[in-house]
């Protein structure tokens, strides 16, 4: 549970010490990988839910989350201060099935074609990883601004989708339909809307597979 929650909340935390703690619990390389893949899902599950309002459907024992207005998220230490990542994610590979959905669900959000221009992809990306202390994103450069023909929506697009992207990523506990509402009023249709929170919540989750598995490899060394 300690794993899992500095993980979520807490990625840049996350390191050597951390997988040997699992490893002396019982932990094999197989089952901390599925452990780092399982709390990276759940962070992309959970931004999805919160991103589009929806609410559980299925009972829990867990005792109801409850929203506390003004909760706002973990101070981030400065770039120079970020977990080193690199690219540990092939330690994926040990999961066969489960590199291969995951290699699946990267290449239709982020590579595939959608109603959202790869650049603003990037954009949504570079923007997630940096809540996560993350640095395998670059930041978008100038081949990065796109064409008049990129699905941004209209003027100030640009600036509605960095400000729901960083609050998805650092405090998805506080969207509302005021979020999505304000990507609605530069010109983005409700399909490009539920791209970009997926786009942000799926970055959200990759950089967490990365950090562990980069701090999986090295307390190996």
């Amino acid at each position: 549970m300690e794993f899992a929650q500095k993980l979520t909340a807490r990625p840049w935390t996350v390191g050597p010490a951390d997988i040997r703690q699992l490893t002396a619990a019982g932990f094999s390389r197989p089952s901390t990988v599925l452990a780092v893949g399982l709390v990276a899902m759940f962070n992309y599950l959970t931004r999805v839910a919160d991103g589009t309002g929806i609410e559980a459907d299925y009972q829990s024992p867990l005792p109801r989350f409850v929203y506390r207005d003004g909760t706002g998220s973990v101070p981030r230490p400065g770039r120079q201060d970020w977990p080193p990542v690199d690219r540990s994610v092939e330690l994926l590979a040990l999961l066969p099935d489960v590199a291969a959905a995951w290699n699946r669900w990267r290449d239709y959000l982020v590579d595939g074609p959608g109603p959202i221009a790869p650049a603003t992809r990037h954009q949504l990306r570079s923007t997630a990883a940096r809540a996560a202390c993350d640095a395998t994103v670059d930041p978008p450069g100038p081949e990065d601004a796109g064409s008049e023909d990129d699905a941004r929506g209209g003027p100030g697009s640009d600036e509605a989708l960095a400000t729901f992207a960083d609050k998805l990523s650092r405090t998805p506990w506080l969207m509302s339909s005021a979020d999505v509402d304000a990507l609605r009023s530069t010109g983005l249709d409700d399909r490009s809307v539920l791209h970009v929170i997926a786009v942000v919540a799926y970055q959200s989750a990759e950089s967490r597979l990365r950090i562990g598995l980069s701090a999986l490899a090295r307390s190996e060394d």
